[in-house]
């Protein structure tokens, strides 16, 4: 729980790593995404900002992956598109997202016997999703068993300034205090009913 917001998880034993195709598949998917995705940033900006700017086009893609195991139909397709993997089903997309995730978070672990103290990265996905909005609980499943996370709820509905809280103290958590404030008061509305969250620490 954070705040007024209260994670749905499932015990599931985590989904085996992709076959080496589906990681060729996904690596490859990864490029195409990432240069739209660039593009369509360099397009919509200002020519004269000189200022920076930081975008992990992979931690956006996970986030994507795990949305998309939970859509259906054209939702489903037209994420799939985006991805570049619409040759490539739900469940394996997500496992193949998962395994690209996990290869530069081992290789900056800070615990275990890989001990790294620098650089060190965490990357962060959520999904907040409005209480009592249905959720299937197949997509909860999934969820825990590609990603070994779970479905936030909480209601944007009749308490706003305690969803966007709770949003806002994930993201601090998961950047170290480093971004306390994702959403200021305003942003998001009582008709709000899913949110995707990405968070990402970067020290090195």
């Amino acid at each position: 729980r954070i705040g007024s917001a209260y994670e749905l998880g499932a015990n599931e034993t985590p989904a085996p790593p992709a076959p080496s195709s589906v990681k060729q598949a996904v690596e490859n998917a990864e490029v195409g995404f990432s240069l739209d995705l660039l593009n369509n940033l360099a397009i919509s900006s200002d020519s004269s900002d000189s200022s920076d700017v930081l975008v992990s086009p992979s931690s956006l893609a996970t986030a994507l992956a795990m949305l998309e195991l939970g859509a259906a139909a054209s939702t489903e397709q037209g994420i799939a598109a985006t991805l570049h993997t619409a040759g490539l089903s739900a469940a394996q997309q997500a496992a193949g997202w998962h395994g690209l995730a996990a290869l530069p978070a081992a290789e900056t672990s800070t615990t275990g016997t890989n001990l790294r103290h620098e650089p060190e990265l965490n990357i962060a996905n959520a999904l907040f999703l409005q209480e009592h909005f249905a959720a299937l609980p197949a997509f909860v499943r999934a969820l825990s068993r590609e990603f070994q996370t779970g479905l936030w709820e909480t209601d944007f509905q009749n308490d706003l300034t305690g969803a966007t809280n709770a949003i806002n103290q994930w993201t601090s958590e998961n950047t170290k205090g480093l971004i306390k404030q994702l959403f200021s008061p305003g942003a998001l509305s009582q008709f709000t009913r899913l949110v995707i969250a990405d968070a990402v620490y970067f020290r090195a």
